[in-house]
């Protein structure tokens, strides 16, 4: 610590540097992390759009089939409900970014109402207060939460998206709700946020780099003018600084060299 302090107060060079990679890291760090997170609100904001747009079209399917199923039978009711639930998950193809979970009837005299899923979702995938809006009155309703299954060590974030369905043959009310991984989105944040890194570290090299350049380029002269300054008070004044140019550094220089040759 005692070395690094001596060169801090010794080298104006390794103060400038040193200041020029602290304050390009900050502005870099601030630039990326503003630019990271735009990208993460439009991101979010497309798969939410498409996900209740989805939601939608599989709430409309779900409830046409449970007007179509004119039984009153639970147990006929109950097959119904399941083979809907396997045909929304199995109608866009093999593979599947949501998930399903049916709850109902909601209004089950055992206090235990009835779950069905298109996997092993974990009880916390659905928010609280989005389950208790759908099962309070209808409408569409979205939250963004995570998801996860039993058996699973990840967790994705996820759009959860939920409707209230209703049976007309017994008038049961049912709440189906769809939730909608974002792995593709996150992946995506992912790449951007490491290509983020690596484009800020290589600018914060190139920055230090060049400040290490140009700040050579004006303390070689300055360096070379203490020097022969002190050759100048040991009594050599014989000693002249190389003139070159027209700039504040040439005509250091030839102040140098006027100097030199009048004290001797």
């Amino acid at each position: 610590m005692r070395s690094i302090a001596g060169i801090w107060r010794r080298s104006i060079q390794a103060r400038v540097v040193t200041s020029t990679i602290v304050l390009s890291t900050l502005v870099i760090g601030l630039t990326g992390w503003a630019l990271l997170r735009d990208v993460a609100n439009g991101l979010a904001e497309s798969r939410r759009v498409a996900a209740i747009s989805e939601a939608r079209s599989g709430f409309d399917y779900a409830q046409t089939q449970l007007d179509a199923a004119v039984e009153t039978e639970p147990a006929t009711q109950s097959q119904t409900l399941t083979q809907m639930v396997d045909s929304l998950t199995s109608s866009r193809g093999a593979k599947r970014t949501y998930e399903l979970v049916l709850e109902g009837p909601l209004s089950a005299t055992d206090g235990q109402v009835p779950v069905r899923s298109s996997a092993a979702v974990t009880p916390d995938s659905l928010p609280d207060d989005l389950a208790k809006a759908v099962k309070g009155k209808p409408g569409t309703y979205w939250r963004y939460s995570h998801l996860g299954l039993l058996g699973a060590s990840d967790h994705n974030a996820s759009v959860v998206v939920g409707s209230q369905l209703r049976a007309p043959g017994t008038g049961d009310t049912y709440a189906l709700f769809y939730l909608f991984s974002m792995a593709d989105q996150q992946a995506t944040l992912d790449l951007v946020r490491r290509a983020l890194l690596l484009g800020g570290f290589a600018m914060v090299l190139m920055v230090g780099g060049v400040a290490w350049l140009v700040s050579r380029q004006v303390l070689d002269p300055i360096r070379m003018a203490r020097r022969i300054a002190e050759r100048y008070a040991g009594g050599n004044l014989e000693q002249r600084m190389h003139v070159s140019g027209e700039d504040d550094i040439a005509r250091l220089s030839t102040s140098f060299n006027q100097m030199a040759a009048s004290l001797q």
